[in-house]
């Protein structure tokens, strides 16, 4: 059995000065059925009802979803939330209320939490199986524990965090990489934790690029690179029966992912054939710049490199 003592917290017997409510309530539940018994003792010192306090209803927060998945400011939803409904002095919810189910909504619906506890289970739930279907999302390239539970890791430079992210059908993208070429590389502006993102994917002759993969990493080293890689063509494997064939290879100006690339093409496909790796346009540049620097390239020179450049990657 437990009980439950409850007072009186009415704002209009509180205006009452010199007096305190002698309204109680006592509540006994029994823990084994789950039945209650109320008991009531005293009254309040006035009759009329408080003022009823801001509220989200269901109603507001059905509105509001649709809006928070087009990651729309929390100001901007509240002022859509309240134009739709309209405004009620005293009644109409505030901006805290919004926030506070904004964030509940973004952690328990769309997945968007920075906590190890719910990426873990989050990562135990989109586990790749054999039967998924071509749109669902699942994830990979992480250790797993003796009881088989997953382990992402810590970030450490001695327990490193990664999981990666695909579809079957975007798995199935790499296909075309033995006639286009294979796009490697990495950005740190997708997440707020500063890990850097690999970014895997086919670009065709057309400029348009394909993601097919991407990974959370805790670090850019050349032994994450190649885990990550290395997970990527057992999972394409695992999908389509085959190994991927790499011809050619994009990335940028690192040698660890220059390093990874050659690794895996290597040791996974052995009839691989040649891989040419072509680098960035963008570190090409930053390379030349840097090097002309170092050498004391005079200003022309430099410029017709520049143009050189422009033009050989223009009529690419």
């Amino acid at each position: 059995m437990r009980y439950r003592v409850l007072q009186c917290a009415s704002g209009t017997c509180k205006a009452f000065i010199g007096d305190k409510c002698g309204w109680r309530q006592k509540v006994l539940t029994c823990e084994k059925n789950e039945l209650s018994d109320i008991y009531q003792h005293g009254r309040h010192l006035t009759d009329v009802a408080s003022p009823r306090k801001p509220k989200l209803t269901r109603k507001m927060k059905a509105y509001a979803e649709p809006l928070i998945s087009l990651r729309m400011k929390p100001n901007r939803i509240y002022n859509n939330v309240l134009d739709h409904f309209g405004h009620k002095e005293g009644e109409s919810s505030v901006l805290r209320q919004v926030q506070t189910f904004i964030g509940h909504f973004r952690r328990s619906a769309l997945n968007e939490t920075d906590f190890v506890d719910d990426t873990v289970k989050l990562v135990k739930r989109t586990q790749f199986t054999v039967d998924m279907q071509d749109g669902a999302a699942f994830t990979f390239g992480y250790a797993t524990n003796a009881d088989g539970s997953s382990a992402i890791g810590e970030g450490l430079d001695d327990d490193p965090t990664i999981v990666g992210i695909s579809t079957p059908y975007m798995t199935k993208m790499l296909r075309y990489a033995a006639s286009y070429v294979f796009h490697i590389d990495t950005t740190y502006k997708l997440d707020l934790s500063g890990y850097p993102v690999l970014v895997v994917g086919v670009s065709d002759c057309s400029r348009s690029f394909h993601p097919v993969e991407l990974f959370v990493m805790s670090q850019q080293t050349g032994d994450l690179i190649g885990n990550a890689l290395h997970s990527l063509f057992d999972m394409y494997k695992a999908i389509t029966g085959e190994f991927p064939t790499i011809r050619y290879c994009m990335g940028d100006g690192d040698m660890a992912q220059f390093n990874a690339i050659v690794e895996i093409t290597s040791s996974k496909h052995p009839d691989n054939g040649p891989l040419l790796y072509l680098m960035c346009f963008f570190h090409v540049v930053k390379k030349v710049q840097d090097g002309g620097s170092v050498a004391g390239f005079q200003a022309p020179l430099s410029n017709a490199l520049f143009k050189r450049f422009y033009r050989v990657y223009s009529q690419g």
